[in-house]
């Protein structure tokens, strides 16, 4: 089946699920040196990221996870049913 694909020399296949365009935007930022998740930038950048999520959101706390549309749902439904637990005490 891959030898069905065609692709010019100048364009990349990306194997990503659905037909998803990228931007120029989010190309170029992909193709930035990676920040270590151990550097004191990375820090930074992550606890802004954390504190303007709760400051958008009005909650006390929030979380980034690397994950799928499913991880997503699956922890919403977690959230839900530890919610509805708490209100039933």
């Amino acid at each position: 089946m891959l030898n069905n694909i065609k692709t010019s020399k100048h364009k990349k296949l990306n194997l990503h699920p659905g037909p998803v365009e990228i931007s120029e935007n989010v190309s170029n930022a992909l193709s930035l040196e990676p920040i270590s998740h151990r550097s004191a930038c990375f820090l930074d950048l992550y606890e802004h990221t954390i504190a303007k999520i709760c400051e958008q959101t009005a909650m006390p706390e929030a979380y980034i996870v690397q994950g799928s549309g499913t991880l997503a749902n699956d922890l919403v439904a977690g959230q839900i049913q530890q919610l509805q637990k708490e209100a039933s005490f």
